[in-house]
């Protein structure tokens, strides 16, 4: 699963190696329009972090080999393996962060910053829901219920 918005895909990407050309203005009010970890958690809901939260990041994922540049890797525990493995892949490909309940057996390198919560699948959740501004709380709802002789239809 990957969230992303792509307008700052670009703005993580490092400068090109032969020549350095000034960053556009559009491009730094983009990248200052970003979110930040500090909207994806609250201080009570993470065990351990180490670096920044203050940091802006690009997108959500859980598949380290869909990890872009300025993306949060949440490493998830599976049933066959777990997502902590793959905590060196998603850095190396350029994770700003990375959001998982394993215990760290590293120190992470400068640059990312690693957040060790309770539940991993809830945090992304959460994450999730900040991100994209609650869309849950517009979704219709609507229940059946009654018996075999009277059916009931309500919408909330």
């Amino acid at each position: 699963m990957t969230l992303c918005y792509l307008p700052l895909n670009h703005a993580f990407a490092g400068a090109p190696a032969r020549r350095a050309r000034p960053r556009s203005r559009v491009a730094d009010r983009v990248f200052k329009a970003t979110p930040k970890l500090s909207d994806l958690f609250r201080e009570c809901e993470f065990l351990a972090c180490k670096g920044p939260l203050d940091r802006p990041f690009a997108g959500l994922t859980t598949d380290s080999r869909r990890v872009l540049p300025g993306y949060v890797f949440f490493a998830l525990p599976g049933a066959h393996r777990d997502g902590a493995g793959f905590i060196d892949d998603a850095i190396n490909r350029g994770a700003t962060a990375v959001v998982t309940s394993a215990r760290p057996s590293f120190v992470p390198p400068n640059g990312v910053t690693f957040v060790r919560v309770a539940h991993a699948r809830a945090a992304l959740a959460l994450a999730a829901q900040r991100h994209f501004q609650h869309p849950d709380r517009e979704l219709p709802l609507a229940a059946v219920t009654g018996t075999a002789d009277r059916a009931v239809v309500a919408h909330v």
